[in-house]
């Protein structure tokens, strides 16, 4: 009886989750067709540096390949870190992550060991540190090379709190007590992290976009994994990037439904998130 009753809940989760992602991807299309990205804050030649480095049908086979690099990758989470993880790890003669639960203590060791010796082949740092680790290695004098994944805002929020809410966070139930519903984790959490992460505290949109013009190699987009994939492979001569599904959510499984007012909201709290990741999505024919 314990049987088909699970059988019958997951069939359930499917369907509601089918159901869902139609109408969210609807709700999608109709805000971005009703609401413009407006990126008059951002210059011209600003905005045309972004897209010749970025864009990936103008970046040249091997622009960014060094056979002694070392990319720092920031981890933003519920980006498909995990799967990049995995890809990273195939395609780097060394893998070096860091660890999240030190995230300072980790990169700093994990990057004095890269830099002291470059002679390994071609190094990546990955975790979930941010832009003020590499400002501090950059004013160090060393050279730097990042990349990230991005991701809609509103997409990844639900999916930081359905695994927050979830039984794979160590302290789900402490988190569950603070944000019963995932209106609450909309007004607690930090606008704009993902600019955060790659710019700063307090940057804007425009001084982001410059920081990721001097220092960053690739972007990529979770919505886009694939191609984002074939992008990074192609530009920094990692030849056959292997694709992996790490850590996703089963289909089956319950996930937290966008309605449209929270969109709405989550949209006005993280603009400058937002207007980023639409950009990406014009670069890859989103």
């Amino acid at each position: 009886m314990t049987r088909i009753f699970n059988a019958a809940r997951r069939r359930y989760h499917r369907m509601r989750n089918a159901s869902a992602a139609r109408s969210e991807a609807q709700d999608l299309v109709a805000y971005q067709a009703r609401v413009p990205l407006d990126l008059d804050d951002v210059g011209p030649d600003l905005l045309a540096a972004f897209k010749a480095k970025f864009d990936p049908s103008r970046t040249d086979a091997g622009a960014f390949a060094t056979p002694d690099e070392i990319m720092l990758f920031v981890h933003i989470p519920k980006t498909a870190g995990m799967s990049l993880g995995l890809t990273l790890q195939k395609a780097y003669d060394v893998f070096r992550p860091v660890a999240w639960d030190r995230v300072v203590e980790s990169f700093d060791e994990e990057t004095r060991a890269a830099y002291a010796d470059r002679s390994v082949g071609r190094q990546v740092v990955i975790g979930h540190y941010g832009w003020p680790r590499i400002a501090k290695l950059k004013a160090a004098g060393l050279p730097v090379q990042a990349g990230s994944f991005l991701r809609d805002p509103a997409a990844r929020l639900a999916s930081n709190y359905d695994y927050n809410c979830s039984p794979a966070h160590p302290w789900h139930a402490d988190f569950r007590a603070q944000y019963p519903t995932f209106e609450a984790y909309i007004e607690g959490f930090q606008p704009n992290f993902q600019c955060i992460k790659l710019g700063g505290d307090d940057a804007t949109l425009p001084q982001v976009i410059e920081t990721l013009v001097a220092d960053y190699t690739f972007l990529g987009l979770t919505e886009a994994f694939g191609a984002s994939l074939r992008h990074l492979g192609r530009s920094h001569g990692l030849a056959g990037l292997t694709e992996f599904a790490q850590n996703r959510a089963p289909n089956d499984s319950p996930r937290t439904r966008i309605t449209r007012a929270a969109r709405e909201k989550i949209y006005a709290r993280h603009g400058d998130d937002l207007r980023l990741v639409r950009l990406l999505k014009d670069l890859y024919g989103l």
